[in-house]
């Protein structure tokens, strides 16, 4: 095995066994996963791919990000929202508008995320692979 840097040396020697993440047998549901529902895509969102899809990268300092926080908590709804919700909200919308989304077409925002410490019972210590876990929200465009 190689050397690796101190900052993340650990004492517990790797645990590859992916079996302890596969799903059980028989299956058991007991959320609705929206994450794998189907939307309905009206107008055809395929007809905008035909265009050249312009590329941008947008770089937001601090004082961009907590103007981005306000704005989102301006009305009054929220108290509170992380820079995550922010800047997700604020991408989301602005896709939204870019694909001219009827008002009442649904859309849907979808992340992955590192579920490894939240898994109960917990993964074992040195637990070395992923555990990705889809989260998700669905809202009509307008």
């Amino acid at each position: 095995m190689g050397r690796s840097s101190p900052r993340f040396a650990t004492n517990y020697p790797p645990f590859s066994d992916r079996a302890i993440l596969k799903a059980r047998s028989s299956p058991k549901i007991e959320h609705l996963h929206q994450e794998f529902t189907e939307i309905d895509d009206k107008p055809s969102t395929v007809d905008l791919y035909k265009d050249e899809m312009l590329y941008r990268s947008f770089c937001l300092d601090p004082e961009k990000l907590e103007k981005l926080k306000k704005n989102a908590m301006e009305d009054g709804v929220l108290e509170k929202c992380t820079t995550f919700e922010a800047l997700s909200a604020f991408v989301w919308r602005a896709r939204t508008k870019a694909l001219n989304m009827l008002s009442d077409q649904h859309t849907k925002l979808l992340f992955a995320v590192d579920g490894r410490p939240r898994f109960n019972p917990p993964l074992p210590k040195g637990y070395f692979g992923n555990g990705i876990v889809l989260i998700n929200s669905i809202c009509q465009a307008g």
